[in-house]
């Protein structure tokens, strides 16, 4: 199942890892950690390549992707390429957003964006 998914995981990758202004603005960008604090991600980085993927805890897709995440996470960690879950919009508590992380044991870093403004910077709308 794993070589199964890597096609699709690399399309994500390719809309989701950016280079030049999208990805300053990106890193520029001020999330909420999971400990409801304002970060900006340029100090979760210092890895050359940063893949985002937004994610929904209760999607199914993001549930069923949650393994071959963990895989990919694991894999490629340590060759500069650094994975962050967004999790958009206010549907979703803290504590629902932790409940999803440790059901799933994602071992990415997961930020909250209430406002949905990293999907503008993505889609530059």
């Amino acid at each position: 199942m794993f070589p199964k998914t890597i096609a699709g995981l690399i399309l994500l990758f390719a809309l989701t890892s950016f280079s030049g202004g999208s990805n300053k603005s990106m890193m520029q960008h001020v999330f909420i950690n999971l400990n409801q604090q304002p970060v900006q991600l340029k100090y979760y980085t210092g890895k050359q390549a940063t893949v985002f993927i937004f994610i929904s805890p209760e999607c199914p897709l993001c549930q069923n992707y949650a393994l071959t995440i963990n895989q990919l996470t694991k894999k490629f960690s340590s060759d500069s390429i650094r994975f962050i879950g967004v999790v958009s919009g206010g549907d979703f508590s803290i504590a629902d957003i932790k409940q999803y992380q440790r059901a799933y044991q994602l071992k990415l870093l997961l930020f909250v964006d209430a406002q949905y403004s990293s999907a503008s910077i993505v889609t530059g709308k």
